[in-house]
């Protein structure tokens, strides 16, 4: 990933606390975000076509060759796919909420789970319990997330050398997340954060 020199998360927060009235659009709080990652002009312009794809829910709304090829006349383009997926990473570990930016729903838990487990994103460090109970929720995810979604908790266990306990706990760490990051940014925000991952219900 690139690396970012501005790790300063709290800037971001109070500017999205002092958001006005009239609430931005998410893609325009996004970008204001992005401006203060201190990267390379075509990272940050990579950056920006990026943001431009995300839609209310905080994910990508499509595929990297698609946003390469539609953003050929976009400022600082064309772009390849691989100077976007080289700038993603960077672009999913900056912005606010965590999960934004995500290529799809399994990425975005992903994301968010990564982000419990970085000190530079705690608001409060986690307990040992919930640190491996994270732990094991991103290997679950990754590995196993067919079985997560049809609910076969004993075959994940199994397959996984975790136990049914561990694997009930991970689950529940799931159930705190969200499949729709952006909506904590937009207007309808207040109803649609506390929709949780019906699917892990």
């Amino acid at each position: 990933a690139l690396p970012i020199y501005d790790d300063d998360r709290n800037t971001k927060m109070e500017m999205l606390a002092g958001t006005p009235a009239r609430r931005e659009r998410l893609s325009e709080q996004l970008r204001h975000q992005w401006d203060l990652a201190e990267v390379a002009p075509a990272a940050l312009a990579a950056g920006r076509l990026l943001i431009d794809f995300i839609d209310d829910d905080g994910l990508l709304s499509a595929d990297l060759p698609t946003i390469a090829a539609q953003g050929a006349q976009a400022e600082g383009g064309p772009f390849t796919e691989a100077a976007l997926a080289e700038v993603l990473p960077t672009l999913q570990q900056y912005l606010e909420p965590s999960g934004v930016g995500a290529r799809d729903i399994r990425e975005s838990l992903l994301l968010q789970l990564e982000a419990k487990l970085d000190p530079d994103r705690w608001i409060e460090a986690p307990t040992t319990e919930d640190a491996a109970a994270t732990r094991d929720a991103i290997a679950i995810v990754r590995d196993h997330y067919d079985d997560l979604l049809e609910n076969r908790l004993p075959r994940i266990a199994q397959r996984s050398g975790l136990s049914l306990q561990a694997v009930e706990a991970a689950k529940e760490r799931l159930r705190r997340l969200t499949t729709s990051p952006g909506r904590d940014l937009v207007d309808e925000g207040a109803e649609r954060s506390e929709e949780h991952t019906s699917e892990l219900q």
